[in-house]
């Protein structure tokens, strides 16, 4: 036990240190590329280049991972390339060269969630079964990651603008045929390309969108952070309530949940909420007796929202 208790405690820390990165960037890169002058169209194009990597890289590193079993190895070696990469948003060479950098430092770090909760999974399950309880008070850490550096940023950037951006970056970043044929795989994948599309067409739009309605940084910052806190509460809390319906029971509340929103600030608000409960339901899925290589049934969906990332960037253009 005392050496399961030291494994919980290294997965809490990567997924503070992991979500405060994400804190930082998902909110803020778009700021920071308007900043630059680029348009909504360019800004949805590169922000796309991370759903375009979480297509392919989670399931080239998980191979990689099956073959050597160096899992800790390689969620070195993609952190250590994704700071070296991050380097490269000091230098304003345009827009190709943002694409390549963005496109170097998403392929080593989309892969470390999906290793990682993988793992996390295997450790916190006993006899077949998933604790929601050690899983949930090990993820919490990281929407607390995400909740510190969403205000941080937002106070900074406010008070000395995006010209900083690069930087900060860096800092954050220091810390198979039958399967696809099987109805459960398939219906988790339709839900995967609903529920990052909703992601991704908040991480890019949003803070764009609270911008132009005259909103500080500082408060942008804090919306993102209200959200975040649904989501702590939930982690803390889901065993006293993933208990009450079955894993799909919760997907589908959920879904329609998050279906009936207004689009406002409260649908964002609900998204998050919605993601606390996402996560531990579809975590323990792919450990059916079908088992997929880790990390590639949380990746399937992505294509569709890349697309929509790009469509959506030309509708809101024109």
């Amino acid at each position: 036990m005392p050496n399961a208790a030291a494994h919980l405690i290294a997965f809490g820390a990567l997924s503070a240190s992991y979500f405060a990165h994400i804190g930082f960037f998902n909110p803020y890169l778009p700021l920071w590329l308007k900043d630059l002058g680029l348009s909504v169209f360019d800004i949805s194009l590169l922000i796309a280049v991370q759903s375009a990597t979480r297509l392919l890289a989670p399931y080239a590193w998980g191979a990689v991972s099956d073959h050597t079993g160096e899992r800790v190895k390689l969620l070195r070696l993609g952190a250590g390339v994704a700071l070296f990469s991050s380097l490269g948003l000091f230098f304003d060479l345009g827009f190709w060269w943002l694409a390549a950098v963005l496109l170097l430092m998403f392929t080593h770090t989309s892969f470390m969630m999906p290793m990682s909760e993988a793992a996390m999974a295997h450790l916190v399950s006993s006899g077949g079964a998933f604790d929601a309880h050690r899983y949930g008070r090990v993820r919490l850490w990281g929407s607390l990651g995400f909740l510190v550096t969403v205000l941080l940023a937002g106070s900074w950037f406010e008070a000395f603008g995006m010209a900083h951006f690069p930087l900060w970056t860096a800092l954050t970043l220091l810390a198979v045929g039958p399967v696809l044929r099987s109805r459960p795989v398939q219906w988790l994948f339709a839900s995967m390309f609903f529920h990052v599309l909703a992601h991704m067409s908040i991480y890019v739009f949003f803070s764009l969108y609270m911008d132009h309605l005259g909103y500080s940084k500082t408060v942008i910052g804090l919306l993102w952070a209200v959200s975040v806190l649904a989501e702590i509460v939930w982690f803390f809390t889901q065993s006293r309530w993933l208990p009450r319906l079955s894993l799909s029971g919760w997907l589908l509340l959920c879904a329609a949940a998050r279906a009936g929103a207004g689009a406002n600030a409260a649908r964002h608000h609900l998204r998050r909420a919605s993601l606390g409960v996402y996560c531990p339901a579809v975590t323990p899925l792919p450990g059916s007796p079908a088992r997929p290589r880790p990390g590639a049934v949380h990746r399937g969906g992505l294509w569709f929202s890349w697309r929509a990332g790009q469509r959506g960037g030309w509708v809101v253009k024109c």
